[in-house]
Formats: structure tokens, sequence, C-alpha cells
């Protein structure tokens, strides 16, 4: 019977990819999504939701509106029906933030039925889930219902701010989209002093993000959007909630302008000194006097890493952890600066990279570009991380880095090494997540080893005509994984070219 059943969805698969004349890859795309639901309908209501949000994340340039909002719809009624816990909270909220792209008016009306905070598997709360949702569904919801929804979203923000954290960047991003115009600015005013009276009170709160959350709004509404007097006097409350604190956060670590901070309250003063000294020159001044760094917080600020520690280690495990989690950053702010055609700046953040797992991902992220302007220097590094690969003895960061050489040695030419080095990938990265469902199966799949890692192959190597890989996935006994990786198929059918 089973037997049976695999060649069924193997039949259905490569029917999918046969096509029609009309749109091809659209239609091929979509009967892949088509077959992962299906697949779905015999998970439990939590597997489920987890399916429901790397479907809608993934169906935005594939399925239509209509499917997409049914989906969402779907998955808040599921995620309402888990038990009551800090990932129900999250599912309900990124159900609502795909809701509200397609119908904002409807996630705007739900919002309230989100449950209240509710602490994470270590019992703390990083942050307020509703205010973190409120950022995109806000902004959604005004951009249908423009000032005639203000009271709506007024009334939502006081809700989360008396249940939980007030949805400080939120509303910062609603007040800045009043505009500057003098017939709002009581308006926006009496929003702003409303945000300052939630910082500003004086009952316990438990979010660890809410000074940085206060600091989005005040970057969001700079005088003239706000009263000039009034701002200053939410920056003065600001630096009093940052140094509330007796004692500096020792396992934090941020990289700014060229200053490294172990201090968190000192590294908000840097991110808001720019305003200060707009809004009070004198006050600027002594700061300056108090703080040398800060006469570098002049112009462009730009963050390379940070990172926060939680957990009770010693001094130079936590050294260990931030060196890693910066190191682990750069790739991704090298792609950043290569996404703005900054591609000096780029190659300058790539010299920075000392780690061996980090410089593979890094120096992967140039080869792209690199491959178009200077294909024998880009071939040249290609080889050389090829090399560097050996080093690596962590099997995680050895899957990461034979995804990225992968991609590399395509974008260099080299498609014998493109297959090869695509199949080590999928292989070792199912290993991994194999061993990792028998060794912890509470863990919902997105989260085992090797799921991410299978997911970027499966879309980079279905975009570049990798035939093997759909067999291998109709072949996979983990259903839950099959499903998943028929979603990341269809992502790349739609990225293949004509």
């Amino acid at each position: 019977m089973r037997r049976c059943l695999l060649l069924v969805l193997q039949i259905l698969v490569l029917h999918a990819f046969a096509g029609t004349p009309d749109n091809p890859s659209q239609q091929q795309a979509n009967q892949l999504l088509e077959q992962s639901v299906t697949l779905a309908e015999q998970f439990s209501p939590g597997d489920h939701v987890y399916f429901l949000y790397t479907l809608t994340s993934a169906a935005v340039d594939i399925a239509p509106k209509s499917k997409r909002e049914q989906w969402c719809t779907q998955m808040f009624r599921l995620a309402s029906q888990m038990e009551p816990s800090w990932n129900r909270v999250a599912q309900q909220k990124n159900a609502l933030i795909c809701l509200s792209k397609m119908n904002a008016t409807l996630a705007m009306k739900r919002f309230d039925e989100v449950d209240l905070p509710q602490p994470d598997e270590d019992g703390e709360f990083p942050e307020d889930l509703r205010a973190s949702a409120a950022f995109t569904i806000f902004q959604n919801y005004w951009n249908v219902a423009g000032i005639s929804g203000l009271p709506t979203i007024e009334d939502r923000a006081n809700h989360i701010g008396d249940t939980g954290e007030y949805p400080y960047k939120a509303m910062g991003q609603i007040i800045a989209a009043m505009g500057k115009d003098s017939s709002t600015a009581a308006t926006r005013k009496a929003l702003f002093e409303k945000a300052i009276g939630y910082y500003n009170n004086p009952k316990p709160r438990p979010f660890r993000n809410r000074n940085a959350q206060f600091l989005k709004l005040l970057q969001a509404t700079r005088p003239p959007i706000v009263d000039k007097g009034v701002f200053r006097d939410a920056l003065r409350i600001f630096y009093q909630q940052i140094f509330s604190e007796t004692t500096k956060d020792v396992d934090y670590a941020e990289e700014v302008n060229d200053i490294v901070f172990l201090d968190r309250r000192r590294a908000f003063l840097f991110h808001a000194f720019d305003m200060i000294n707009t809004v009070d020159p004198l006050w600027a001044r002594e700061l300056q006097h108090q703080y040398k760094e800060l006469t570098k917080a002049t112009g462009k600020i730009e963050v390379i890493s940070a990172s926060a520690i939680h957990q009770d280690v010693t001094p130079e495990q936590a050294q260990y952890l931030h060196y890693k989690l910066s190191q682990e950053t750069l790739p991704e702010k090298i792609q950043e600066k290569i996404d703005a055609h900054d591609i000096a700046g780029a190659n300058l953040l790539a010299t920075r990279l000392t780690d061996d797992h980090a410089h593979i991902l890094g120096v992967a992220k140039l080869l792209p570009s690199l491959a178009q302007t200077n294909p024998t220097t880009a071939e040249r590094l290609y080889a050389a991380e090829r090399t560097r690969l050996q080093a690596l003895t962590d099997e995680i960061e050895r899957v990461q880095a034979l995804v990225a050489l992968a991609q590399g040695a395509y974008h260099v030419g080299k498609q014998d090494e493109f297959s090869d080095l695509s199949k080590s990938a999928f292989s070792d990265a199912l290993r991994l997540f194999t061993n990792d469902s028998r060794q912890r199966p509470q863990l919902h799949i997105q989260v085992r080893q090797g799921y991410t890692e299978l997911k970027d192959i499966v879309v980079f190597g279905v975009a570049h005509d990798l035939a093997w890989i759909l067999p291998n996935i109709t072949d996979l006994q983990d259903v839950q994984l099959k499903a998943d990786l028929l979603v990341a198929a269809a992502q790349g059918v739609v990225q293949q070219k004509p």
C-alpha cells in the first residue's frame, strides 16, 4: 500500500513539472503547493500550524490571494487550538500578519483575539509578540483605512499597552505616516504623549526589548513630526530608563561605527545621541564629556553586529560566543551591502572574516557578482573556500558550508561540482535531520538540525534545474519534511529562468 502511495505522489510531482502552455512555472508551483497541502491534512493541529506558516511564507508569489487568505485564516484557527504557550501566541501573530497582507480589515478585527503574553520555554518575556505584530498589521490597516482608521489603531495599541507592552515601534510608524502638516499636529502630539505615558509607567514590565522598541519610536518621530519640547522630554525619560539599571549587562556586545560596546546602556545612548544633539545641544555636550565615544556618534550609524547572552556562562565562554555570533553576522551584512550595490563595502566586510565557517559563507556571498565582473578571481576564491572546507569539524557548520559552496560552484560555472556538492549537502543535511528527529522528536521539524539547509538546497537546486531533487523528495519517509520540501520546490520553480 505504501509503495502505491509513493508511486502516486511521484507521478503527481512529475506531472507538476510537466506544466501547461499557460504560464507553466506558475501552474507547476501551484500544483506542488496543493500536493503539500494534501499531505498536511493528516498532521496534528500543532504540526499543521507550523506547516501553514511555511506554506504562507513561501506562497506570496505563487498562490492566488484568495487561497493565501484561506490558509492564513485556517492557521489562526488551528493556532488557537494549541495549548496556551509562547508558541501559540507566536503562531496566532504569524497568522494575522499573513492575513493583514490580503485582508487588513479582517486582521485588525481579529487582533484582539490573540492571547495575552505568555513566557517562553525559559520562563522569560523577550517581547510582547502582539506589539511586534502590530508593526505590520497597523501599517497595512492604515494603508487601507487612512486617518479614519486611527481610532481603531489607537484602541488596539492601548489594549496591548494595558495588558502587556505598548507597541512603540508600530505607533511611531503611524505617527510618522500622518506627516508634518499642522492639521494633524495635535493628534500626533497626543499619540506620542500616550506612548511616553506607557513607557514611563512605574509598573514593572518583564519585556526585555522595551527600551529598543521605544528607541524605534523616537527614531521615527523626530521633530517636526512631533513637538520639539515633548520630544526632548521623551529623550530625557529614555536616558533615565536605560540607566535605571545600576549594573551593565556583561553578556552584551555590539559593534557600531568601529566601537565595541559591552554595556547595553551606552550602546542605546550612542544610537540616541544624534537626536539629543539636535534638540538639546547643551545636554549633548555634557554627555560627550561624560561618554567619550559619543564624539563618533555623528553621521550614519552602522551596526556590524549585536548579541546578548541570557544564559549563565563564564566570561571566557561569553567572549567566545560573542566572537562566533559576530562572525556569523558578517555574511548577511555582506549580502546587505551587495543588495545595496555597495560592492566595496561588501569586500571590506569580507576582510573581517576570520572564522572558517563564516569565511566560506561570506565569500560565497561575493561570488555571484564577482563572477560577472572578474570570473578568474571568483574561481580562485571559490577554490580557496573549497580547501577551507576541510578545516570544518562541526557537522552543522560543514553542511551549511556545503550549501554555500554548491551555490558558489554554480555561479563560477562549475556545473559538475554544483551537482556533486548539492548532493552531498542534501545527503548530509538529511542525515542530521533524521538523527535529530530521533533524539528530539518533541521539536517541530522547522527547528531540527539540517532542516534549513535542506530547504535552501531544494530551492536553489530546483531553480537551477537539478533533476534529481524531486525524486529524492518523493522518497522521503518523513511526511512532514516531504510536505515542507515540496513547498520549497515550488519556490524553486518560480525562480527558474525561462
